[in-house]
C-alpha cells in the first residue's frame, strides 16, 4: 500500500498579513528554508506528497515552483479560492488517492518529533490516528484556537472537541496538532463527505477535527499519537518564539 502525505496550504494566512508579512505563510523561511518544507519533512516518509495551494500564490509567488524544487515528484493542486474548511480543501486531492492508501494529512506550519516505529504501529492497528501534544505553553495564549481529545486507557480516543477546551487546564490535555493518519484513505473520504452532508461546521467551517469526531462517534478505532515535541509557527508570535529547528 502506498503512503501518502497531504499538506493543505491554501489559506490566506491572515494573521501574518496583518503583521506586515508579504509572502504567504508556507513560504516564510525558517533557518533559510520555507516553513512548509520543515512541516512536510516532519511527517512520516511517504511514497507521494500532495500539496494544495492557492492560484494567487502561484501567480504572485510561484509557490508551485518552490514546492517542486524541494519535492520534485509531488502532486500540486491549485485552488481558485479559499474553501470553507480544511476537510473541503483536502477533498480536492481525491483524484490522486486510492482507497487503500495510508493517508497522513499534516499542517504546513509546525514541526514535531516523535517515535517513527510507534506511529507506524498505531496506524496499522487503528482506523485513524490523531497526532497530539501536551504541556506546551503555546496553548495558554489562546486555548480556543485548538482541538482536544479525551482518551481512555493510554491512547484510545473517546471524545474530540474542536475549538473548545475540555478542562480547566487545557495544557494538560491532548491538544490536536493538525495531523491525522488514516489507515485507509477511503475512511477520510467517506467521513469528510458525511460531515459536509450533515452540515456540521464550527465557525462556518468544516474542520478535520470534526471529521475525527465523526469517526469516533461512528465507533471506529481511533488512537492518539502523543509526540515528543511540538513546535508551532501558526502565528507571528509563535514563529518568533519557535524559530529554532533541531537536528
Amino acid at each position: 500500500m502506498r503512503k501518502i502525505n497531504l499538506i493543505p496550504m491554501a489559506g490566506e494566512g491572515k494573521r501574518f498579513l496583518d503583521e506586515g508579512y508579504i509572502v504567504p505563510k508556507p513560504l516564510i523561511k525558517i533557518n533559510g528554508i520555507p516553513m512548509f518544507v520543515h512541516a512536510a519533512k516532519a511527517l512520516p516518509k511517504a511514497d507521494l506528497y500532495i500539496f494544495i495551494c492557492l492560484k494567487k500564490h502561484v501567480k504572485q509567488f510561484k509557490i508551485n515552483k518552490v514546492i517542486k524544487s524541494f519535492f520534485s515528484k509531488s502532486k500540486i493542486i491549485i485552488l481558485d479560492k479559499v474553501t470553507n474548511g480544511q476537510a473541503v480543501t483536502c477533498l480536492s486531492a481525491e483524484k490522486y488517492l486510492k482507497k487503500d492508501d495510508i493517508l497522513t494529512i499534516g499542517a504546513c506550519d509546525n514541526g514535531m518529533y516523535y517515535d517513527q516505529k510507534k506511529i507506524n504501529n498505531k496506524i496499522n492497528k487503528s482506523d485513524l490516528v490523531i497526532w497530539t501534544f501536551k504541556n506546551n505553553k503555546i496553548v495558554s495564549k489562546n486555548p480556543a484556537m485548538y482541538g482536544y481529545v479525551k482518551t481512555n486507557k493510554p491512547d484510545n480516543v473517546i471524545f474530540v472537541s474542536c475549538k473548545k477546551t475540555i478542562s480547566k487546564v487545557p495544557g494538560n490535555d491532548h491538544t490536536i496538532i493538525g495531523a491525522f493518519s488514516f489507515k485507509k484513505a477511503e475512511t477520510f473520504l467517506k467521513y469528510s463527505k458525511d460531515l459536509i452532508k450533515q452540515k456540521k461546521t464550527i465557525n462556518k467551517e468544516f474542520y478535520l477535527d470534526s471529521v475525527a469526531k465523526l469517526c469516533v462517534s461512528s465507533k471506529l478505532t481511533v488512537k492518539v499519537n502523543l509526540v515528543n515535541k511540538y513546535i508551532g509557527w501558526g502565528t507571528p508570535a509563535d514563529l518568533i518564539n519557535n524559530t529554532a529547528i533541531e537536528n
